[in-house]
Formats: structure tokens, sequence, C-alpha cells
């Protein structure tokens, strides 16, 4: 009796790896199947989920993009864009975006149809007009992480608790002094990023004392 539960017991094991090295394969393939060429994409468009276009110095913002009815994973990192294509906002199912290392000065109103758009870079943008920015970002109900290092940020404009579905914020690598005191507004906030910036290290937020966020200096 002893030895059919213990046999019983290792294939419950044996079936429980399994699935998980099925889980696992299975996101690999996910990850795998990532396109980092427009026209092999074009091909099939809609069966593309992540599009990575980073680093090909685009002269132009690419045709194509309103096909891509399923995408949810979009890169144009580092190709030096100074705008976006109205095309964009096509992209209903887009949850993640990166747009650092380009040039825009602002962003476009285009943006705020991405309803379903969770995590947006824009690191690494020195002209970028953090306040016009936050006007638009601000009207996207499902952004929860927010990339804004590295962008000369010497002051948060007060329309920055207009972010107020934010869980992290990463804002390391400026030249920031002070926090402003709209920050305590973001009441969903649970990760901000300060590393590398001019702040004292017992900054306090105003925040009550179960608010759980963590703050990196």
């Amino acid at each position: 009796m002893e030895n059919r539960i213990l046999i019983y017991i290792l294939g419950v094991i044996i079936l429980f790896q399994f699935g998980r090295s099925y889980g696992q394969s299975i996101d690999g393939q996910l990850f795998n199947n990532e396109y980092t060429s427009i026209d092999e994409a074009l091909k099939n468009p809609e069966k593309v989920i992540r599009l990575n276009l980073s680093n090909q110095s685009l002269s132009e913002f690419p045709k194509g993009l309103s096909k891509f009815k399923n995408l949810e994973y979009l890169s144009f990192r580092n190709d030096h864009l100074t705008n976006l294509s109205p095309e964009i906002s096509s992209l209903k199912k887009l949850r993640v975006l990166d747009l650092g290392g380009n040039d825009f000065t602002v962003l476009p109103i285009s943006l705020t149809k991405l309803q379903n758009l969770e995590e947006l870079y824009l690191d690494n943008e020195k002209n970028l007009d953090i306040q016009q920015g936050i006007e638009i970002l601000g009207k996207l109900p499902k952004l929860k992480i927010l990339h804004l290092d590295n962008d000369g940020i010497e002051k948060l404009p007060p329309n920055i608790k207009k972010l107020s579905h934010l869980e992290t914020l990463s804002l390391s690598n400026n030249l920031l002094r002070v926090v402003p005191p709209q920050m305590k507004d973001l009441k969903h906030l649970k990760y901000l990023d300060l590393n590398n910036n001019h702040l004292p290290t017992n900054l306090h937020l105003n925040q009550p004392a179960d608010y759980g966020l963590k703050i990196r200096f």
C-alpha cells in the first residue's frame, strides 16, 4: 500500500515538472518569435505579437503599422525618431511601447488611443517636454510602469499627479533636487526609482505609513 502511494506521488511530481517545462518552452517560443524586420513582419501581420525595430536608425516612421492588430510589444529604441505616425493609434492591443533613445520634443495625441498600454519607455529623451508628455500620458487608464531615466529632468511638473494609475516610476540618472508635493497623489505607486539624482536620502513624500512605497536612491 505504501509503495502504491509512493509511486502515485512520484507520478504526480513528474507530471508537474513536465507541465512546468512545457509551459516554459511555450514562453520561450513566444519570446523567440520576435520580428526585427518590418518587411518580414508584414508577410503575416496578424501573427505578430512582438515587433522590435530598435537600433535601426529609421529615416522615417515605417508604414503598415496599422496591420498589426494583435501586437502587444513594440520597440523603436535608439532609432532617432522625431515623431510618431498617427497609425500607432490603431494598435489597440499594445501593452509595452519602447520609445527610449529617440529625439522627441513632444508626444502626439495619437498615443492617447493606446488604452491597453501598461508600460512605456521614454528614457534617454533629453529634448522631451515632460509637462506636455504627462498631459498625454495621463489619459492612458492602464499605464502602470513609466521609464523617464536619463532625461535631464531638473524639476517634475505639478501635473505629475495626473499619472494616477502608475505603480512604478523610474527617474534615475536625472537632475532632480526636489520632488513636488503632488507626488503624494499617486496613490497606486509602489516603486519609485530616484537613483543618481541630487535628492536627500531622507526624502519623505508625506504618504500614509501603510502606503508601502519603496524608494531607490
